[in-house]
C-alpha cells in the first residue's frame, strides 16, 4: 500500500511530535506501507530535527518543496501555495498512490481537489478542531475570528470531499456528522508507547533528583498555548506557598508565543521563578524521565471544543503510574474518569494538592487499574485500527 500523507505541520522539524509520527511509522513497520509525506520546508522557527527516531523510517519518504522560509503558518501556506500544489500533484501523477491521508486545512483543500480529480481515495484525519488551533497564531481578536471562520469553512469543504473521516473523540465525530450526515466517521483516539512510558524505579526517574517529602513536584507536558488554563495552576502554587512548597516543571513550547510570554510574565510578577520552571521543547525520548520525576502530572485544559479529545499526555502520565490532575474535559472523563482526579477551579486544584501531601499513597492507588485499560491505547493497537480504516476507504467500503 502506497500512501500520500499531508501532515498538520512540518513533519521533520516541528518540535512537538504528532500522532501521525507514531501511526505511520507502525504502518510502515507492521504492514509494509510506503508513506510519502509532504514536508513544509521552511515552516516554523525550528530548523533542526530533535526527534529523528520518530521522523525517519525506511518506509517513509519526504516530498520536499522549494518554499519561502516563513514562521507564520497562514502566510507560509498562502505564499507557498503553488509549490505545495505542485508537490502534491507531481506525487499523485508520478507515483502509484493508493490513498491520500490528509490532516491539514489549506494543503488539505489542495489534496482534496487533486485526489478527487484523479479518483484516489481520500481519508481526512481530523486530529483536532482546527479553527481554534489556527487562531492561536494571532494576537488580534479580529484576526483570530477571521482565522476561525476561514478555517471552519475550509474544514467543512475537506470533510464533504473525503471518503472517510477519522476523529480523536466522539464529540468531534458528531461535529463531522453535523457537517455531512452521510460521512463515514471513525473515532481513533490518541495512544501511548508503552515501551517508552512505564513506571520507573526511584533510581531511574531522576531528571531533577528524588522529591523531598516536604516538596511536591508537578509536571505538565505539551504545547503551552491559550487553550490551557495554566493561570489557575500558577495561582494555586502561589496561594499554597505559605504552607507547601510546590515546584511545577513545564515541558513544551508555544505555537503563537503570546500565551507563553504571558505566563512567564505572570510567574515573574508573582516571584515564582524558583517554583515554575519552563523547559521548552525537549527530545521526545526524554519526556518519560520528566514525568517519572514528578509526584503528579497536570492536564489543565480549558473546556473548549478543540480540547474535547483524549490527549497523548493522559495515557502517557498514567503509564508512568502518576497521579493525574485534570480539568473535566468530557472526553477525558469518559475514557479515563476512574483513573484521573478532576478539578474545575483554583480552589479545587488546591484541595487536590493538599490531599497529595496528606493521602498520597491512597491517591496513587487510583492509577493501579490503568495497565489493562492502557493496552487498548497502545500505539500498536491504535495503528492497526487506523490501517483498517484506510483499507476500507481504498476498497470503497469506508461507510461500513
Amino acid at each position: 500500500m502506497q500512501l500520500l500523507f499531508v501532515p498538520p505541520n512540518n513533519w521533520m522539524t516541528h518540535p512537538n511530535p504528532m500522532r501521525h509520527h507514531f501511526l505511520f511509522g507502525r504502518l510502515a513497520e507492521n504492514h509494509g506501507c510506503k508513506v510519502y509525506v509532504i514536508n513544509y520546508d521552511g515552516l516554523g522557527n525550528s530548523t533542526s530535527v530533535i526527534n529523528p527516531e520518530l521522523v525517519f523510517h525506511d518506509g517513509i519518504q519526504m516530498i520536499h518543496q522549494h518554499s519561502l522560509p516563513i514562521t507564520d503558518p497562514a502566510l507560509y501556506y498562502i505564499l507557498n501555495s503553488k509549490n505545495t500544489w505542485d508537490a502534491i500533484r507531481h506525487t499523485l501523477e508520478q507515483l502509484h498512490i493508493d490513498a491520500v491521508v490528509n490532516s491539514n486545512i489549506v494543503p488539505g483543500v489542495m489534496a482534496s481537489i487533486l485526489a478527487k480529480r484523479m479518483k484516489i481515495p481520500l481519508v481526512y484525519d481530523c486530529a483536532e478542531y482546527y479553527p481554534e488551533s489556527a487562531s492561536a497564531y494571532f494576537k488580534s481578536r479580529s484576526l483570530k475570528l477571521l482565522a476561525q471562520n476561514v478555517v471552519k469553512e475550509a474544514m467543512k469543504y475537506v470533510i464533504r470531499r473525503s471518503d472517510a473521516v477519522i476523529t480523536v473523540s466522539d464529540s468531534h465525530a458528531r461535529l463531522v456528522k453535523d457537517v455531512d450526515p452521510g460521512s463515514a466517521v471513525h473515532v481513533v483516539p490518541n495512544g501511548v508507547d508503552l515501551r517508552l512510558f512505564r513506571q520507573f524505579s526511584t533510581s531511574q526517574s531522576s531528571v531533577h533528583g528524588v522529591s523531598s517529602t516536604r516538596e511536591l513536584r508537578l509536571v505538565y507536558v505539551g504545547s503551552v498555548d491559550e487553550w490551557l488554563d495554566m493561570e489557575s495552576v500558577i495561582r494555586a502554587i502561589k496561594n499554597l506557598s505559605g504552607e507547601l512548597r510546590i515546584v511545577l516543571t513545564i515541558v513544551g513550547g508555544s505555537h503563537g508565543e503570546f500565551y507563553l510570554s504571558h505566563l512567564m510574565s505572570l510567574v515573574k510578577s508573582w516571584k515564582l521563578e524558583e517554583q515554575v520552571r519552563f523547559m521548552g521543547f525537549v527530545p521526545y525520548h526524554l519526556v518519560p524521565s520528566y514525568v517519572a520525576s514528578a509526584d503528579a502530572a497536570l492536564s489543565p485544559y480549558k473546556i473548549l471544543l478543540k480540547n474535547d479529545v483524549s490527549p497523548l499526555k493522559i495515557p502517557e502520565y498514567l503509564a508512568c503510574g502518576k497521579i493525574v490532575l485534570s480539568t473535566p474535559v468530557p472526553e477525558i472523563t469518559r475514557r479515563f474518569g476512574d483513573l484521573v482526579y478532576f478539578y474545575d477551579s483554583t480552589e479545587g486544584l488546591s484541595h487536590l494538592l493538599r490531599r497529595i501531601f496528606s493521602d498520597r499513597a491512597l491517591m496513587e492507588k487510583r492509577t493501579q487499574g490503568a495497565k489493562d485499560i492502557l493496552e487498548g491505547y497502545s500505539w500498536d493497537t491504535i495503528a492497526e485500527r487506523y490501517y483498517q480504516i484506510i483499507r476500507l476507504a481504498i476498497s470503497g467500503s469506508a461507510k461500513v
